[in-house]
């Protein structure tokens, strides 16, 4: 910024401050400008969707969420098939306790399938 105080220094005539004036506002034209897009890029990036976007590609990349998330939804899936095929509408003892211990098999069964292996 000093050295447009010294250009304004340097005017010494009505044309070299006409030149002036059209130099700082075409500068001030593309500043403005500048700053338009700069607002609209801020604005896009951040829209709901674009930052869930941008959080789901980042989370996308851990592994160890993908595999938790695999296993929960791997568990869910199971329990739930159990639950409407051995429980039915009508629930006894004995189904209730098969129903409890199918599920304990199942979820050690997909967690010990599931499991990162340790590079053996």
């Amino acid at each position: 910024m000093r050295s447009n105080y010294a250009d304004l220094n340097q005017v010494t005539s009505l044309s070299d401050l006409t030149n002036q004036i059209e130099r700082l506002s075409l500068r001030k034209e593309m500043q403005e400008e500048m700053l338009k897009e700069t607002m609209k890029a801020l604005s896009h990036s951040v829209q709901p969707n674009v930052m869930l976007k941008k959080a789901l590609s980042t989370l996308s990349r851990d592994d160890e969420l993908k595999q938790n998330t695999l296993q929960a939804g791997l568990n869910f899936g199971s329990r739930f098939l159990l639950d409407k095929i051995l429980l039915g509408s009508g629930v006894g003892l004995k189904k209730y306790l098969l129903n409890i211990a199918l599920k304990k098999v199942a979820s050690f069964l997909i967690s010990r399938n599931t499991a990162p292996s340790s590079g053996k």
